[in-house]
């Protein structure tokens, strides 16, 4: 990619990580600790809903009765964890009426602020949808092996340890960084505390939104192949210096 346009690109973005942060977002300015892992591997449980769609702990599901399929709906806060330890396990299937409906999705700040310490999510979902885990008492997220739709947002003020299954395709884990092998992106840094340098991996096409929210690195190399700064992908980034390599 063009040195010139790239360095246009990582202005106009690091302007902008200052002056546009959402309301949203603002509450969660602050970025924890987080750790990535690779060992990690699902129960894939089966869960009764009553009569309200609703699980033991009162978490919400969306189902399908086209294709069977179940989405964990959006906004879960009233919902009590004592009982589990704050620990709650997304089930690979729910049962409502006779039928078993696979769980596929995790909709939109499903659990936003929500009092829970560990999450697992099962193989069967694919998707994870924006701030769904944007919980600043969250201390494990655990993915499983379809996971391939999620972006920094899903878990921006979590300071936890990040689990995923080793065989999952779609993301990867190398060094502080995850990566989205599919759309060749960068989804997350993860290290903490200041770090001098940091090269990212070489074929990557984009820099993801959020992706380096809070870092704390002097200098980042950026492959010659980056061709997309997404939205507040340097927002509180304390970067010093880049440089394109060729």
């Amino acid at each position: 990619m063009n040195r010139k346009r790239l360095a246009i690109l990582l202005i106009i973005s690091m302007i902008f990580s200052f002056v546009q942060i959402p309301e949203s977002a603002q509450a969660e300015t602050q970025q924890g600790e987080l750790t990535a892992q690779s060992q990690y591997s699902a129960s894939n449980i089966t869960k009764p809903l009553n009569i309200k769609y609703k699980d033991r702990q009162g978490v919400l599901y969306t189902l399908n009765n086209q294709d069977l399929t179940a989405k964990v709906a959006s906004d879960n806060r009233s919902c009590d964890f004592s009982d589990v330890d704050g620990v709650y396990e997304i089930p690979a299937k729910v049962t409502f009426k006779g039928k078993e409906y696979v769980v596929r999705e995790v909709e939109e700040e499903a659990f936003r602020g929500v009092n829970l310490k560990e999450v697992i999510v099962p193989d069967t979902v694919v998707t994870i949808g924006d701030f769904a885990f944007s919980t600043s008492t969250l201390k494990i997220l655990s993915l499983g092996l379809k996971v391939k739709d999620m972006n920094r947002s899903a878990f921006l003020a979590a300071s936890c340890e990040i689990y995923i299954n080793e065989n999952n395709p779609f993301f990867k884990f190398v060094g502080d960084v995850l990566y989205d092998m599919g759309e060749m992106s960068v989804v997350a840094y993860l290290g903490s505390g200041e770090k001098d340098s940091l090269v990212i991996m070489d074929g990557m096409k984009s820099i993801g939104t959020y992706a380096f929210r809070n870092a704390k690195i002097d200098k980042i190399y950026l492959p010659d192949t980056v061709e997309c700064l997404k939205k507040y992908a340097f927002s509180y980034c304390t970067m010093r210096f880049w440089t394109c390599l060729m």
